[in-house]
């Protein structure tokens, strides 16, 4: 039975009580896989398995029509932390609302999923949170080709995410550089 690992991004309902999942596999591409009877089986998809921002590992059947149908999987890793700060948790669902949108099926970005786990990572033991938000909005529209790295964004597109908190910005640069974004992720409808 094939399987592989992916970061989950959104879960929706599906009938009576199927799902339908949108993952990040861990080559970049983004996946649309059905899980039948999920909100049934609680032997299969024990412990949230199936809930958005869980690394996970996968097993699957592909379906006659090309439909892939989880059958069962484990968390690899659930980025316990976020769970436990609102402030956290809003940044990680923005920026895989972000991934869902921006990312394509059938086409892999690698730094996409390493862009993504790493700064979730980050994200659970940050003191800044809105500064990584940041950063990782400029990478992710540096990696999708919607922005250039200038003497604004230079830094935050050539800095590893763990490295984030050495950026330091004033008030007013940090409202500058994040309406920058705004504006990139507004105008090709990513926020």
């Amino acid at each position: 039975m094939p399987s592989g690992k992916f970061i989950l991004l959104r879960a929706k309902k599906f009938r009576e009580c199927d799902l339908i999942i949108d993952a990040l596999s861990n080559d970049g591409e983004k996946v649309t896989l059905k899980a039948m009877n999920a909100l049934k089986s609680k032997r299969r998809f024990a412990g949230g398995l199936l809930e958005p921002l869980n690394f996970v590992e996968l097993h699957f059947t592909e379906s006659k029509v090309g439909n892939l149908i989880v059958q069962e999987g484990k968390v690899l890793y659930g980025f316990p932390r976020l769970r436990e700060d609102y402030n956290k948790l809003e940044v990680a669902f923005r920026i895989i609302k972000m991934i869902q949108k921006g990312s394509q099926e059938g086409f892999d970005q690698q730094e996409l999923f390493d862009l993504l786990g790493n700064t979730l990572k980050q994200l659970e033991i940050t003191e800044s949170p809105q500064l990584l938000r940041l950063q990782f909005e400029l990478k992710y529209l540096f990696y999708l080709g919607f922005l250039a790295p200038n003497g604004d964004t230079s830094e935050f597109v050539s800095k590893k995410v763990s490295e984030h908190q050495s950026i330091k910005l004033t008030d007013d640069e940090f409202q500058y550089l994040s309406k920058i974004s705004a504006q990139h992720l507004k105008q090709i409808e990513l926020i």
